[in-house]
């Protein structure tokens, strides 16, 4: 996976960079969660809103196999143009469903 670290420090770079541009409308913190080695990477925010403790993902992606797998993006307009921007080549970023579907096809190949 010569790739992966590449790919690694671009979602980390990218993921961190949206942490500190969310928008501040209630009491919520943004967290960038990038972690290389079990290439799993996370924006999370947690804070409260309304009143009530807010905890959720607002995009996970993985790196399997040599690809981008996003599994969650919440963000508006989605990360995947900032990833493409910052080096990530569009060709290997999928989704979830799609990675799934690939395996499944491999399988039964």
């Amino acid at each position: 996976m010569a790739h992966s670290i590449d790919y690694a420090e671009i979602l980390t770079r990218v993921i961190r960079e949206e942490a500190k541009t969310q928008p501040r409308i209630q009491a919520i913190t943004y967290a960038a969660v990038c972690d290389a080695e079990s290439g799993q990477f996370l924006l999370i925010a947690t804070g409260y809103e309304n009143k009530k403790w807010f905890d959720v993902i607002v995009f996970h992606a993985r790196l399997i196999e040599g690809w981008v797998v996003i599994e969650l993006d919440n963000i508006e307009g989605g990360l995947q143009t900032a990833l493409v921007a910052a080096g990530m080549p569009a060709d290997r970023i999928i989704s979830g469903l799609k990675y799934e579907r690939m395996k499944t096809e491999r399988l039964a190949a």
